[in-house]
């Protein structure tokens, strides 16, 4: 019975998981502008982190990206995860010298396979193209996710890039220079419908969310 239990607890909780980006994406811009309710208890899975990434495969997922890039495209990741609240600085103002440094390496030890992104800014060609005229609009959203999961949200997401297909990197000290992750955040991916992206791209799309739900946030 226990078991039973365990099992439609689950069930439900996938079920609320599956109701949000929906409602995200019917939300009001208002609703955007605040939100009055931050999550302080933990409780993503790697259940919840694959609901996200078969969304991220459908079309209508792009809406919803292009919506946290607009919140979060700006704003200081590293800061933002720390203390659960929207910073209003962007990362360059950090006053985490370390954190600029090490971001700088990364994105630089990062190749994409060609065509499957911009080398500014790692958004999907077609996505810079319209929006980045002039440059890239949103130049270090991706490489800031990519670094903050791995390096500040440790356990939560090695275990959702082995979900994703990278190879186990639970054995290295800091992942987020281990080759293997470097060359595996350059691949190719499938994202949007039918949009070629990279597993850059598909990381910072799925915990993006993840740090959405858990801070609260501010829309200048």
């Amino acid at each position: 019975m226990a078991s039973r239990a365990n099992e439609d607890a689950a069930e439900e909780r996938v079920a609320t998981t599956l109701s949000r980006p929906s409602e995200s994406s019917s939300s009001s811009s208002s609703s955007l502008s605040k939100k009055e309710n931050a999550i302080e208890v933990d409780t993503w899975s790697i259940a919840d982190c694959m609901q996200r990434y078969t969304a991220m495969l459908n079309a209508e997922a792009q809406t919803l990206y292009e919506q946290r890039l607009s919140i979060w495209g700006r704003a200081c990741i590293l800061c933002s995860f720390r203390s659960r609240r929207q910073t209003s600085f962007p990362h360059r103002d950090c006053m985490q010298s370390e954190y600029s440094h090490s971001l700088t390496d990364f994105r630089r030890s990062i190749r994409f396979e060609r065509g499957i992104g911009c080398f500014g800014c790692g958004q999907p060609m077609v996505m810079c193209q319209r929006k980045g005229r002039g440059g890239c609009q949103y130049p270090w959203f991706i490489w800031h996710c990519c670094w903050v999961a791995v390096h500040e949200d440790r356990l939560c997401t090695l275990e959702l890039l082995q979900a994703l297909g990278c190879p186990d990197l639970s054995l290295h000290a800091a992942p987020e220079k281990h080759p293997v992750y470097l060359q595996w955040l350059g691949g190719s991916s499938l994202v949007f419908g039918s949009v070629r992206g990279s597993n850059a791209l598909r990381l910072a799309g799925i915990w993006i969310d993840r740090l959405d739900g858990l801070c609260t946030y501010y829309v200048s």
